[in-house]
């Protein structure tokens, strides 16, 4: 126990309080340790924000061919050409979140840097940053269609940004993230919001991709059955044996695709079964197959999706409670060693998630 105890101790460094009053000891170590974690984090949320753009592009395409469908013309009756004349004036859904984003990143680097003792001036420039994603995040503060539920996080901003601006040292710099903390818990919360509904939205796509699917090896194994009607019930053994294996196969098409039917083929003609109509059994169960395969990677990659969702939400869970376990960390040094314990404890967790997010996000790639 000593010795794990010495080693913590052995990458504590001593920093001069800004405001003269001795040393503070911060674990420098494992504060690198919770950044390394924190950009993980950040690289995670940037994926969730990227498939949430390609839905919202899905869905506005989707709502642009159903206007013009109703309208009757196979186009758009109108254009608007202020966001391509204009890009940088441009706000999206996507960057409204991008900016965000911006401050729990700029947020945790003023936490790194009062963490690595950097002068006050090193501090302000960071907070600097800080001030100017927090007033651009407040623009967007009421735009529903940008952040819909952001308004909570409005309400702390101007306190946020007031407290920055008037801190001087490194204790008012503290007092001013404490104060602002729930500002960063809120936009992760946000975050939260969005991948639940990516999540809904991605289950109403498979709900519709796995009811087509169903239809098209439904309709293949109604083609088999069909076309049996055209042949007379067979007598001799090979032919039966034939007919149950054909069978056997519509059966199992269903049974992947999730279909109660029976499979049974209805021989009521004269014809006599032969090689050819055989082989166009066989041709039309691969289509059939194709279309359970196309049903069962559907399922797979929702199922991934649902697995990396959790994971997700796991991983913004563990890095609201990182940033409070790292703010006390500042502003708490005599109970150094059990918060760096705990951030130690968090970063391992955090990488396990990461981990499980990944393997979740190949698998639906895979597919």
């Amino acid at each position: 126990m000593y010795r794990v105890y010495a080693r913590i101790v052995s990458g504590i460094i001593c920093l001069s309080v800004l405001t003269g009053a001795g040393c503070i000891a911060v674990p420098y170590q494992e504060f690198k340790t919770y950044d390394q974690a924190f950009t993980e984090t950040k690289t995670a949320t940037e994926k969730f924000l990227l498939e949430y753009d390609t839905e919202l592009e899905e869905r506005n395409k989707a709502q642009e061919k159903t206007k013009s469908a109703g309208d009757g013309t196979p186009f758009p009756a109108t254009v608007n050409l202020a966001p391509v004349m204009n890009p940088s004036k441009a706000t999206t859904p996507l960057t409204a979140r991008y900016d965000a984003l911006s401050i729990v990143s700029d947020f945790n680097t003023v936490l790194i840097t009062l963490a690595e003792g950097k002068s006050s001036k090193e501090v302000q420039t960071v907070a600097d940053s800080l001030i100017s994603s927090l007033n651009k995040f407040g623009t967007l503060i009421g735009e529903t269609e940008l952040i819909p539920y952001a308004a909570p996080v409005g309400k702390l901003v101007s306190t946020l940004i007031q407290k920055l601006n008037e801190a001087q040292n490194r204790k008012q710099f503290i007092a001013a993230l404490t104060a602002g903390e729930p500002v960063v818990q809120a936009i992760l919360d946000l975050f939260a919001q969005d991948a639940q509904d990516i999540y809904k939205v991605k289950a109403l796509k498979a709900t519709g991709k796995c009811s087509d699917y169903q239809d098209k090896a439904a309709a293949f194994n109604r083609q088999i059955k069909s076309l049996s009607r055209d042949y007379k019930i067979p007598s001799d053994n090979k032919t039966i044996t034939r007919i149950k294996k054909v069978e056997a196969e519509m059966q199992k098409i269903y049974t992947r695709t999730g279909l109660k039917n029976k499979a049974v083929l209805d021989p009521q003609g004269k014809k006599p079964f032969g090689d050819l109509v055989f082989s166009q059994f066989e041709q039309t169960l691969v289509q059939a197959g194709d279309a359970a395969t196309g049903y069962e990677t559907v399922i797979k990659e929702q199922q991934a999706f649902y697995e990396l969702s959790i994971s997700y939400g796991r991983l913004l869970g563990k890095t609201k409670t990182a940033l409070t376990t790292v703010r006390l960390a500042l502003d708490k040094p005599a109970d150094i060693h059990q918060q760096a314990t705990d951030l130690i404890a968090f970063v391992f967790e955090v990488k396990r998630d990461w981990n499980a997010l990944e393997k979740a996000r190949q698998s639906g790639s895979g597919q």
